[in-house]
């Protein structure tokens, strides 16, 4: 099978499930990619990504005002440009963009191929969800582009031979909203290619100077999702455990981690909270494997109740005991897996369910090593790319 894949990514892409599951697992299988991805030049530009062509499409081409205004009926444009150089392909498939969306849409109707769509994040909703909730960052301007994206994306929705959603939880959301087309979930995983046993924490914590007694959250630090939640949980755990520190690895974006260390410091905890920055991939694994609890923390909202917790599943994978929220999708994998618990977005019942852990170490051996399991046996991307194999050869 060939397939061509327009992603709203930057080249090169650092999303280990594109990597692991649509380009390096996809090829061993027999099959072909080839990728399309955002840039800001002004004309297409092909590069290699894993051994699969990697074309950086020109920003016209993902502009979403442009490709309404010209609606989307223009076919001179660089996907048709990639499709003349690359082609014929047996589908294209779009994550999330809606100006490739649209686009692609046409061109595979126009070609007689199907077309997939990908949605990894409800963006449309975020945008209204944090005009309305008066989040920091979030204008007028982003509801009208939300509620202009949601009409936008009903259409890709509605062109669609499939539409892959990243939950359970999106799917129903989906067709809460009316939309009645073939539709399946294709959740996310982790590589259990290396054993946590072979992954030394010890260079990570020298670097950013933390002991061994730390909690971590890995991720974005957008403020929608209300991370700032954190550091009352975390003062009120030092108050009967004060050697505890809060690890913050990720957040690509300056100015909300410098305002999530306002808020810190805001609380009292500055000087026992750590913010790493973006971190390359072996230090972000030694991070995890070192923390005693992993904290995957969602806002009860109806937009990020729909995620797939990519964070919850990484702690799994590298035998580290999770706390989360009680989002559909955590409370499936932790209640199915045993590898943690989930609990209220409340500070008291948080720092709690924390402090009891941290006090039962034989409880966090087992939870790790049941975590690890479950994604042996239910979410390693070898299983999720036959599945995903077996999607396309029954719905394209």
């Amino acid at each position: 099978m060939r397939l061509l894949i327009l992603a709203d990514w930057g080249f090169p892409c650092d999303e280990p499930f594109m990597r692991e599951v649509y380009t390096k697992r996809w090829q061993e299988r027999g099959h072909e990619v080839v990728w399309g991805f955002r840039s800001s030049t002004s004309e297409i530009q092909c590069e290699t990504w894993c051994g699969a062509p990697a074309y950086l499409m020109p920003s016209r081409t993902h502009d979403e005002v442009r490709t309404v205004v010209d609606g989307v009926t223009r076919q001179n444009h660089a996907i048709k440009t990639l499709w003349e150089t690359e082609g014929p392909f047996d589908a294209i498939q779009v994550r999330n963009d809606l100006a490739f969306g649209l686009r692609a849409m046409r061109l595979a109707q126009s070609q007689s191929v199907p077309f997939v769509y990908r949605l990894s994040h409800l963006k449309s909703e975020e945008l209204c969800l944090g005009y309305r909730d008066g989040v920091d960052g979030y204008g007028l301007t982003d509801f009208l582009r939300g509620q202009i994206g949601k009409r936008v994306r009903r259409t890709i929705l509605d062109g669609a031979d499939l539409t892959l959603t990243i939950s359970d939880a999106m799917t129903d959301h989906l067709r809460s909203q009316g939309f009645c087309g073939p539709i399946e979930s294709l959740p996310m995983g982790a590589d259990t290619s290396l054993q946590p046993t072979e992954i030394d924490p010890k260079p990570f914590q020298d670097r950013f100077d933390v002991g061994s007694n730390y909690l971590v959250y890995i991720g974005t630090m957008n403020p929608i999702r209300q991370l700032e939640f954190l550091f009352p949980v975390l003062a009120q755990v030092r108050e009967q455990r004060p050697d505890t520190t809060l690890v913050m690895v990720g957040g690509r974006n300056d100015e909300h981690r410098n305002r999530l260390k306002h808020a810190a410091e805001h609380y009292g905890v500055a000087d026992s909270v750590c913010f790493t920055g973006w971190v390359e991939e072996t230090t972000l694994r030694r991070a995890i494997v070192g923390a005693e609890i992993g904290l995957s923390v969602f806002p009860p909202n109806y937009v990020l109740r729909t995620n797939s917790p990519t964070k919850a599943l990484e702690y799994m994978n590298h035998s580290t005991p999770v706390i989360g929220t009680q989002t559909p999708e955590q409370i499936k994998i932790l209640s199915e897996s045993g590898a943690g618990r989930t609990v209220e977005f409340e500070t008291g019942t948080f720092s709690e369910t924390i402090l009891n852990l941290l006090t039962d170490v034989d409880t966090r051996k087992q939870m790790g090593r049941r975590g690890r399991e479950y994604i042996e046996n239910r979410r390693n991307y070898d299983l999720l790319c036959e599945r995903a194999v077996t999607l396309y050869e029954a719905h394209t």
